[in-house]
């Protein structure tokens, strides 16, 4: 019985030290730089009717 005990109690020590060892990986991440731009075809057209991206660009 105190054989079992000792095996659980490293097993559980060793997964708590994998799990200790990806915490940093986790944080570390970095969010993409990719950024999507949108256009609102509609608002974007002048007076003249023509459409102008500086006025469309969120």
């Amino acid at each position: 019985m105190e054989d079992l005990v000792a095996r659980r109690s490293t097993l559980l020590a060793l997964v708590l030290i994998l799990l200790g060892s990806f915490a940093p990986i986790a944080a570390a991440a970095t969010p993409p730089a990719l950024r999507i731009m949108t256009f609102n075809i509609r608002s974007g057209t002048g007076e003249d009717d023509r459409l102008d991206l500086a006025r469309t660009a969120d």
